[in-house]
């Protein structure tokens, strides 16, 4: 069975130097490019051409295991069967179902040996046993979006570690800046090229299973050598990354495919279309009232600050980190909702964290009842794109189609009433984790399948998503992290896109978007180059280098 695609030159070279490793003694390949450039195709063309190796020498039949997210699952096996111009259900078997169904399933590998068995982190837990008998030593190991095991002690990465013990060929993908997240990246460079073993318990709910891992890497030793050499650690928390220009080169000698080259998809998400909108009357009130409260737990909390000092990485100010996203959520959430959003929050912070809820007087939350009269009104960001689809997606025939994106549910929940009030003509879905598994695939083969023209998504559908039949992203709320936007992006800028794509920024102003988020996010952070321009890099975090708490006040 060999490739039925065409690669991308970018994709060509990444299994070239995969296969050059292979035949320098190496079992591993790190595919470490952004998102939205076929990790998959590259990955799983590596793993055909290595098990066509395998075979032509030995006459073994090698079997490659990918793992994954469970909720991407089905989408894998349509890539596969993609790329092997086949619609065999046996070639991609996909393990799934009940408890029994799924040890049937494995079962029927041993007699089958499919080229490819998808499956989910969290399964090889509970098939443990099973597995070590269903795999052979001359099999293959996929980990897609490895960096979800990125915690070393955790059960998803122990019994991945195990896995990887099991076979002799291991393929990691990953969409993740890691050069940013040092201590992240060491787990998985174990994966690929484990040294000495030593026996786990790894325990869930009431099971344990008991689990050979590797104890270190034989490139890069065991974690406390790595971590001397290139985590920066204050007060005993990792917050940084120190010779940067030595991992980098390590990294690409060790065979991992990061260097960005001219024809792959640019990812830029420096110049986008910005839409600046003044908050609406009611949008400004909300922000004021949030805003306030943020103030007044800033200065009652401003002594505390004083003695232990912004610049240190403390539980005060990850209270701090807390508070700020609700200045981010009251331009884009009606004054009905930010009501009863800060009562949630009164009410949890009774048992948790102090929050700026508890810092908003009666008055203030008074105006509020008064402002929240049962209707849906006053929101900033969704008034602005109804009247932006009317204007640029009213006929439902264009080509293409927007995504609009936030990282909150309850967001995308008022976004939703106020398109459905507002009649838009273009049908739409919803992908993220306050749908179903059922309902999230029935939007994305309906965006696929050109019957939804527009799909609302957040974070917790964003991995993985082939959205490329739209065309725009529409990022409603900024996040502090350019990696969530380069993911989101990604879902329309990829593989099979064949209408112009454009990325909108709406900033609502004068607030913290327009202050401070945008200039934040312009940055290059996930740009190789950035890691060559210093010997001390650190992990993305906003607070990291707040001056003082008037910087925050300024950005509020």
């Amino acid at each position: 069975m060999g490739l039925k695609i065409q690669l991308d030159p970018h994709q060509q070279r990444a299994v070239d130097q995969a296969l050059a490793s292979y035949r320098q003694g190496r079992r591993h390949a790190f595919i470490a490019h952004d998102v939205g450039i076929g990790k998959t195709f590259t990955s799983a063309t590596i793993a055909l051409r290595v098990a066509e190796t395998q075979r032509a020498k030995y006459g073994d039949c090698t079997t490659w295991f990918v793992t994954l997210a469970g909720d991407v699952k089905r989408q894998q096996r349509e890539q596969l069967n993609k790329l092997l111009g086949s619609d065999k259900y046996f070639d991609v078997l996909v393990i799934e179902g009940n408890a029994e169904t799924r040890a049937n399933w494995l079962a029927a590998v041993a007699h089958i040996r499919p080229p490819f068995v998808v499956m989910n982190y969290d399964q090889l837990f509970t098939h443990w046993e099973q597995l070590k008998q269903t795999v052979k030593p001359w099999d293959g190991l996929i980990l897609d979006e490895s960096d979800l095991i990125q915690n070393e002690g955790s059960n998803r990465s122990r019994m991945v570690q195990g896995m990887a013990l099991l076979v002799y060929h291991r393929i990691l993908n990953t969409a993740t800046p890691i050069w940013n997240r040092a201590d992240g990246l060491y787990p998985q460079l174990k994966i690929c090229d484990p040294v000495g073993t030593e026996k786990v318990v790894v325990k869930e709910g009431a099971e344990t299973r008991e689990v050979i891992v590797p104890t270190a890497s034989e490139e890069w030793g065991e974690f406390a050598d790595f971590a001397r050499r290139y985590l920066v650690v204050e007060n005993g928390r990792v917050v940084g990354t120190k010779n940067q220009r030595e991992l980098h080169e390590r990294l690409v000698a060790f065979g991992m495919d990061i260097v960005a080259s001219e024809d792959v998809l640019d990812l830029d998400i420096a110049d986008p279309v910005e839409y600046k909108m003044p908050l609406t009357p009611s949008g400004q009130e909300i922000y004021n009232i949030v805003r306030a409260g943020i103030d007044a737990w800033i200065d009652e909390h401003e002594p505390a600050f004083a003695r232990g000092g912004v610049g240190e990485k403390s539980n005060l100010k990850q209270q701090l980190l807390r508070q700020i996203p609700y200045a981010r959520r009251a331009v884009a959430l009606s004054p009905r909702n930010m009501l009863r959003l800060i009562k949630a929050k009164r009410a949890r912070s009774m048992q948790h964290d102090e929050s700026f809820a508890n810092y908003i007087n009666q008055q203030q939350m008074a105006e509020l009842e008064r402002m929240s009269d049962g209707d849906l009104h006053g929101n900033t960001k969704a008034e602005w794109l109804v009247a932006y689809l009317k204007e640029h997606w009213a006929d439902p025939r264009k080509p293409g189609g927007p995504v609009v994106y936030s990282e909150y549910t309850d967001v995308l929940d008022e976004v939703e009433a106020y398109l459905r009030r507002a009649n838009i003509t273009r049908a739409w879905g919803r992908i993220d984790g306050s749908q179903t598994k059922k309902r999230r695939e029935e939007t994305r083969l309906g965006v696929q399948g050109g019957y939804l023209g527009m799909c609302l998504i957040s974070d917790g559908g964003g991995r993985g998503l082939n959205l490329q039949k739209l065309s725009e992203l529409i990022v409603l709320t900024p996040t502090w992290c350019p990696t969530q936007i380069t993911q989101a992006f990604g879902r329309v800028k990829r593989r099979g896109q064949d209408n112009p794509i454009q990325l909108v920024w709406s900033v609502a102003i004068p607030t913290i978007e327009s202050k401070k988020m945008v200039n934040r996010l312009k940055k290059k952070e996930r740009d190789t180059n950035s890691i060559l321009r210093g010997e001390r890099g650190r992990r993305f975090d906003p607070m990291l280098n707040i001056g003082s708490l008037e910087e925050v006040r300024e950005w509020l």
